[in-house]
């Protein structure tokens, strides 16, 4: 949420406020039992990839370098307390949260959660940043499409609209 995830991460004003050369950006975690990924996602013009790629790169260095403001903690617990107090609303949210807990560790991860998370520092971050953030490990996937299908959606967006109702033959 710090990187991405909304209108005031870091990487949201940087990139598409400031420079104005992506669509769209967000980021966020996958933690695993045995490892976590740390990923960011952009749509933007190729021809700004490399620019992309530097920006984020440099933004994740000072991240590590920096850490969080108690500002931008604050406002991650938060976030973090509303998105894990809202699965618990329904059956189905509260299996899924039980069981990602004790898939990745154990019952007391879950159980603990929303004390652990309050009780967090700005200190606590900047330490998991230094033994988390690995550049050494660091891959950076482009998906662009094929010519043939930015073919075919310019010319979706080109064809006319017709109204289907001035095609119906008259009563």
């Amino acid at each position: 949420h710090v990187l991405g995830g909304d209108e005031s991460s870091r990487l949201y004003k940087l990139l598409r406020n400031q420079k104005a050369i992506v669509q769209s950006v967000s980021a966020g975690n996958m933690t695993q039992r045995h490892g976590a990924v740390l990923y960011a996602m952009v749509q933007a013009d190729k021809a700004k990839l490399q620019e992309i790629q530097r920006i984020v790169l440099d933004e994740l260095k000072r991240l590590q370098r920096e850490g969080i403001s108690p500002t931008e903690l604050r406002t991650v617990v938060h976030q973090f307390k509303k998105d894990f107090l809202y699965l618990q609303e329904s059956s189905g949210g509260m299996a899924n949260t039980v069981g990602y807990y004790v898939t990745i560790g154990k019952l007391d991860d879950f159980t603990q959660y929303l004390k652990r998370l309050e009780s967090l520092t700005t200190e606590d971050v900047k330490a998991a940043l230094d033994r988390w953030l690995r550049f050494d490990k660091t891959a950076f996937v482009a998906v662009i499409p094929s010519a043939r299908v930015a073919d075919a959606k310019a010319t979706r967006q080109a064809k006319p609209q017709t109204d289907a109702r001035a095609k119906q033959d008259p009563p």
